[in-house]
């Protein structure tokens, strides 16, 4: 092989290589699940704590943890009014890596809510907006969950990443 070869293989190895890197970095993302209802379980009677399970499916923690829960009415003239709700404790920055073993992949987002406050009916709803980084490659995932009236249950939430919710009755 003479010297022009050599250089010539060269390149197209490491532009192969290269691309073969980038595409793995992009294919490491977070992967995580958002409970399709929120878990209603009464405080006192005139509040609930309105919870919201998020469970990590990455085998690497997530970090970077943003979430927001937005209380949005639609008036009759089209416009929105919109909310947002702080949660009952301090934000989480990072989430646990998905392990059979341990459940600290899965975390419960609580929001304290009086009964009064934020009424929920046909022309009102919740939007939940969660994104978090990857640990590794520092990708970055994001969900939009929209709840209305019917996707309010009171009970608890199953173990482990099933954002399933049992009934209490």
């Amino acid at each position: 092989m003479d010297i022009q070869q050599t250089i010539i293989v060269g390149i197209v190895s490491s532009i192969i290589a290269s691309l073969v890197f980038y595409s793995l970095m992009i294919m490491i993302k977070p992967r995580f699940i958002i409970s399709d209802r929120i878990c209603l379980k009464r405080v006192s009677a005139d509040e609930y704590d309105y919870i919201i399970k998020v469970a990590n499916l990455t085998r690497s923690f997530i970090t970077n943890v943003n979430y927001s829960l937005i209380y949005c009415e639609v008036r009759e003239d089209g416009l929105k009014d919109i909310h947002t709700i702080a949660p009952l404790k301090p934000p989480i920055m990072n989430i646990s890596k998905y392990s059979a073993k341990n459940t600290d992949y899965a975390v419960r987002l609580t929001y304290r809510i009086k009964n009064s406050e934020y009424k929920i009916d046909e022309s009102s709803y919740f939007l939940f907006t969660f994104q978090a980084h990857h640990s590794f490659s520092n990708a970055m995932g994001i969900q939009e969950k929209i709840y209305r009236k019917s996707d309010l249950q009171e009970g608890i939430f199953e173990t482990g990443k099933s954002t399933k919710i049992l009934s209490q009755r």
